[in-house]
């Protein structure tokens, strides 16, 4: 398990957890359009009358949400791809970021908007990662670590030599 874990990469647990989200709710989307129709209605109040009418038509819902699950499909797919340019993942780490920020203003607060805010963050990283920010994860090298503390010295049997509290910062 710890080799595992070792290899696990903070970029893809990023990629693999937004890439299983996309994956799902693209393939309820496209088996399932009209349950989401809720989800589009509070976009259309923003635009004039004559375009809600004539996009509140179920028929132009539909095709729109089989697309939106089309698109999704494909996010899912690039994120999983690990076989794929970083440019790929970054651009839609970046649609993720805006669809996310996009959905968070638009839709009204309900039960379900905690979990917009965590894809926010978890696109946000994604992109970040991706673009070379990740100072935040970055670490030095065990061989350039420096410590107050004196490493404990070893006896030949290969055990740490124990030392009281005051020894071992220094003070003997």
């Amino acid at each position: 398990m710890s080799k595992f874990l070792l290899k696990l990469t903070p970029e893809w647990s990023l990629r693999v957890g937004l890439g299983v989200m996309y994956f799902y709710s693209g393939i309820d989307i496209l088996r399932h359009p009209t349950a989401w129709f809720w989800a589009l209605r509070p976009v259309f109040r923003f635009l004039p009358i004559s375009v809600q009418s004539t996009l509140t038509v179920p028929a132009t819902m539909t095709k729109f949400l089989m697309a939106q699950g089309v698109a999704e499909l494909l996010f899912a797919f690039i994120l999983l791809a690990w076989f794929l340019p970083n440019k790929c993942t970054q651009w839609v780490a970046g649609l993720t970021v805006l669809e996310m920020a996009g959905i968070l203003m638009i839709i009204p607060i309900d039960a379900v908007t905690f979990r917009d805010f965590g894809l926010l963050g978890a696109g946000l990283a994604l992109f970040l990662l991706l673009n070379g920010n990740s100072n935040f994860i970055k670490t030095k090298p065990p061989a350039e670590q420096s410590s107050s503390f004196p490493k404990p010295e070893i006896k030949l049997g290969g055990e740490p030599l124990v030392q009281t509290f005051d020894q071992f910062i220094g003070n003997k």
